[in-house]
């Protein structure tokens, strides 16, 4: 399933969610595919003439560009490739581990540590120089015939998508 927002502006669709400032594209290649397979639609929609291209690698989070920064050099779109990508052949296409790591899928706990589930061999120090994911979707685990999975927290949604308290995205 694919869910995005979308915004017409000046006759044009524009794909983006809430303000169209600034986009972000991490593409997931699970079927670790030649990373360019994934530059005809970025160069063919136009979006290429937005797109960053990151000065160094990889970058530690006090390297980036300010939001302000990226909007008024019109750098405003980030793309990033889970596996595969090559920053010395495709300078765009962002390296996502080497960039960032993310915290765990699917979590279960409602305090949402900081722990790092991608990449799994991240040195520590690497990590606190980094920017990373957060995954913001409450589980709860469930058991049933020796057989055990998870499903959304529906029932603390409203807490985990507020602005504040427990468990919620603003704490």
């Amino acid at each position: 399933m694919l869910q995005f927002q979308t915004h017409l502006e000046n006759g044009t669709v524009y794909l983006c969610h809430t303000r169209c400032d600034i986009l972000t594209i991490l593409m997931g290649n699970n079927d670790v595919i030649n990373p360019h397979n994934y530059t005809a639609p970025v160069v063919n929609s136009g979006l290429i003439d937005f797109v960053y291209t990151a000065p160094t690698l990889p970058m530690s989070f006090d390297q980036w560009p300010t939001l302000a920064e990226m909007i008024f050099s019109n750098q405003r779109a980030v793309v990033m490739l889970d596996y595969e990508a090559n920053q010395e052949e495709i300078p765009w296409l962002l390296d996502e581990f080497s960039q960032m790591f993310e915290t765990p899928f699917s979590p279960t706990d409602r305090d949402f540590p900081c722990t790092a589930q991608r990449p799994s061999n991240q040195a520590l120090q690497t990590r606190d120089e980094r920017m990373f994911m957060m995954n913001q979707n409450l589980n709860l685990e469930i058991s049933l015939g020796g057989i055990s999975f998870d499903i959304p927290a529906s029932n603390l949604v409203n807490e985990t998508n507020a602005i504040e308290g427990y468990g919620s995205a603003g704490a």
